[in-house]
């Protein structure tokens, strides 16, 4: 189902999570239109990574609803999510250190493949031309996000910055709709955080809708089209990064000093 020109790629109505006594998100609502770069920032403790595990379907809302190119899809798991479009990286490296770096892009294009036992036994020729196709598939996505000098590499001696590219490259390989990008610039360079935006600008150019959390504030100030603001599990703005640099109550919660060099690098 591809979204229409009236249809969000992503909704998020009244939702909230609680662990015992604690609200980690607080009747928290967004909506982010197709195509766009859609950034998600707020203090530590804000309840970012428990609202992208919402999203993902790691986690099932206490109350609210989620929806995806329209569909309602709360409480899905991440396997019927991908199905439906949706692919994420996470903040700590999710590498399959003992393969490949082909391989690993590979995993992410499993659920296109026809990996039935009966088709395994009685049509190895086609199960011969998958697997080649695969191959060319995963290698020509690792040219895309910039891993051209890691095609024939073992994911065990490829560098960090390379590897926070091939996890993109990976859930690229599912052929999303929507891509859930978790701190992708965290631990990289500066030239390896502005060569990641410009990667991001590109996916969504290509149509894929992008939402990260991110604390690269100048990242975040550069390449995105609108950004959420959480704080203590609450939605406080939801606006462009110019709205953002602009809203008091951003500057007053939001790690303050942070913000200022924020709006200090974003007016350099």
């Amino acid at each position: 189902m591809a979204p229409g020109p009236d249809l969000t790629a992503l909704s998020v109505r009244g939702v909230s999570r609680r662990f015992g006594g604690l609200v980690a998100v607080d009747n928290a609502s967004l909506d982010v239109a197709p195509g766009v770069v859609q950034a998600i920032i707020g203090p530590n403790g804000a309840g970012k990574t428990t609202l992208f595990n919402l999203i993902s379907g790691l986690y099932r809302p206490t109350q609210g609803e989620v929806r995806l190119l329209g569909e309602d899809v709360t409480g899905l798991p991440p396997s019927a999510l991908a199905r439906r479009g949706l692919s994420r990286t996470f903040q700590n490296l999710q590498i399959f250190f003992n393969m490949t770096a082909v391989e690993n892009v590979m995993v992410g294009a499993h659920l296109r493949s026809d990996a039935r036992l009966w088709s395994a036994i009685f049509r190895p020729g086609a199960r011969a031309r998958q697997e080649r196709e695969a191959i060319r598939d995963a290698r020509r996505l690792m040219e895309e996000v910039g891993l051209g000098a890691y095609l024939d590499a073992d994911a065990a001696a490829m560098p960090y910055g390379a590897l926070k590219r091939l996890e993109i490259a990976r859930a690229l390989a599912s052929r999303p709709k929507l891509l859930l990008l978790d701190e992708p610039a965290a631990g990289l360079t500066p030239p390896e955080a502005r060569s990641i935006g410009t990667l991001m600008r590109r996916i969504a150019a290509d149509g894929v809708t992008i939402v990260l959390v991110e604390h690269n504030m100048r990242l975040v100030m550069g390449v995105s089209d609108r950004i959420v603001v959480l704080d203590r599990g609450r939605v406080l703005a939801d606006g462009r990064a110019d709205e953002i640099r602009a809203n008091s109550d951003v500057a007053r919660v939001y790690l303050g000093k942070r913000m200022r060099t924020a709006r200090a690098v974003v007016h350099a």
